[in-house]
């Protein structure tokens, strides 16, 4: 069983309005991998918080399980990345700590672009 998680890649700072005021989050850009089950566990978990709060259909968790079981179509390779509050302990980033998720692939007929194919933001 291989259970390793997401990966760190970068740190940074989300910006949010409340109102009149302006509240600041600390934050981390990290990879998920499809091989691992933690990280497969966070991305159900978040893309039933996503559909709860937005009504939005599972696509994220669709994608990630296609990943998992390498049915990934056309694509030579699809990512998964997602920015969160966490500063540490990427073994296990908690669904309620994710700020968004993105999917990106590379296709056969065009290796040197880059697809955005999903991009969710999570309300806080």
């Amino acid at each position: 069983m291989i259970t390793f998680g997401a990966k760190y890649i970068s740190s940074g700072k989300v910006e949010k309005a409340v109102k009149r005021e302006r509240l600041s989050y600390k934050s981390a850009f990290v990879e998920f991998k499809p091989q691992s089950t933690k990280d497969s566990l966070t991305m159900g978990l978040t893309s039933c918080l996503i559909h709860k709060r937005t009504g939005f259909t599972r696509r994220i968790r669709n994608a990630f399980s296609n990943a998992e079981t390498g049915d990934i179509g056309n694509n030579n390779w699809v990512r998964f990345y997602g920015l969160t509050k966490e500063q540490s302990n990427y073994k296990f980033v908690k669904p309620g700590n994710i700020f968004g998720l993105v999917e990106i692939s590379s296709r056969r007929f065009d290796k040197n672009t880059i697809y955005i194919n999903y991009i969710q933001a999570i309300k806080h």
